[in-house]
C-alpha cells in the first residue's frame, strides 16, 4: 500500500513538472517572440522579444517554423544577460542586440554566416566573443562600444584572424573589430589592410 502511494505521488509530481515545462515552452515560443516569414517555406525571422527572461536560448523552431534569422533591432535595448544562438540561425541582422548593456555571454552557432552592421554594438558588459568558422561576413561596427571586451576567439579554419587585439579578415585587407584597449594612435596596420571599420 505504501509503495503504491509512493508511485502515485511520484507519477502525479512528474506529470505536474512535465506539464509545467510544456506550458512554459509554449509561452516562451508563442508570446515572447514576434516573428515574420523567413523567405522559404517553414522558416521564420525573429523580429522582437517581449519576454522577461534574461538568459535566452533562441528556440530552433517557433510555431513549427525554423528560426533562420535574428532580425534587425530584435533584442535592442533589452536586459538580457546571456544568449545562445542555435544551429539553425544563419544571420544576425543589423542592430539585433544593440545596446543590450547587460549582455555578458554570447554563444554563436556554427551555422551563422553573417553578423550584420552594429549587431552587438553598445553591449558594454560583453567580455568575450567567439567567431565560428561558418562566419563569412562581419559588417561595420558589429562590436563597436563593447567597452568590456577582452578577447575575440576565432575558430580554426575561420575566415578571420585575431592579431594585436584586432579582428581582421583572413587576408588582412579589412579590420572589422578591435578590443577597446588597442591604441590606434601608435598602432601600425599591416601593409595589406585597406579598410578599417570596427
Amino acid at each position: 500500500m505504501k509503495n503504491a502511494l509512493k508511485v502515485l505521488i511520484f507519477t502525479v509530481a512528474f506529470i505536474a513538472v512535465a506539464a509545467g515545462i510544456f506550458i512554459g515552452t509554449i509561452k516562451y515560443n508563442r508570446t515572447d517572440f514576434a516573428c515574420s516569414d523567413g523567405g522559404k517555406k517553414g522558416t521564420t525571422v525573429i523580429n522582437s522579444y517581449t519576454g522577461n527572461s534574461v538568459n535566452i536560448v533562441i528556440p530552433e523552431k517557433i510555431k513549427g517554423d525554423k528560426v533562420v534569422t535574428i532580425g534587425s533591432n530584435a533584442f535592442e535595448r533589452t536586459n538580457i544577460k546571456s544568449l545562445v544562438i542555435p544551429d539553425c540561425v544563419t544571420k544576425i541582422d543589423a542592430r539585433a542586440f544593440r545596446d543590450c548593456t547587460k549582455l555578458e555571454t554570447v554563444t554563436i552557432s556554427d551555422s551563422v554566416t553573417v553578423i550584420a552592421d552594429s549587431a552587438f554594438s553598445g553591449c558594454a558588459a560583453l567580455k568575450e566573443i567567439n567567431i565560428p568558422a561558418s562566419v563569412e561576413k562581419i559588417e561595420s561596427m558589429a562590436f563597436a562600444g563593447c567597452k568590456s571586451l577582452k578577447e575575440i576567439n576565432v575558430a580554426e579554419g575561420a575566415n578571420f584572424v585575431f592579431e594585436d587585439g584586432i579582428l581582421f579578415t583572413a587576408d588582412k585587407k579589412e579590420a572589422v573589430a578591435a578590443l577597446p584597449c588597442v591604441d590606434f594612435s601608435t598602432y601600425k596596420f599591416p601593409a595589406e589592410t585597406e579598410k578599417f571599420a570596427p
